[in-house]
């Protein structure tokens, strides 16, 4: 498996760097613990089945279009733009019911709940379930 972290500094992500940085390579996990924002379509095409952002509030439209993510760790409070309904280009395990998302463990049940966030909350999880 390969990561890919990014640099510190960073604290939006888009899909232009993405794209330049892993679209085309077999990058498979995705690793950042400073990013607080990640940006439309970020992981659009790429082979990226993990993504661990545990800083990360503020998720974009379609982080799982396209990409085969499977598990995905995400900060305090993190707002998601919208789900993903079924299309030919969903292939995203956590779409289709097989994967997990890892949130703060005392925010599980608000998870489970909240907006967008509720098409998920069968594979809604604590962070101390994370199988590091």
């Amino acid at each position: 498996m390969s990561v890919y972290t990014i640099p510190d500094s960073i604290d939006t992500y888009g899909d232009e760097e993405v794209t330049k940085q892993i679209v085309g390579r077999t990058i498979t996990e995705y690793i950042d613990k400073t990013v607080k924002r990640l940006r439309q379509d970020v992981f659009y095409g790429t082979q990226i089945t993990r993504v661990v952002v545990p800083a990360c509030t503020e998720i974009g439209r379609d982080v799982f279009f396209n990409t085969p993510i499977a598990e995905l760790v995400v900060g305090s409070g993190c707002t998601l733009a919208n789900t993903i309904g079924t299309s030919s280009n969903v292939k995203s395990p956590i779409v289709k019911g097989t994967g997990a998302i890892y949130v703060p463990d005392s925010e599980v049940e608000a998870f489970k709940t909240a907006t967008n966030w509720s098409t998920y909350a069968n594979v809604i999880k604590g962070w101390s379930e994370f199988p590091d």
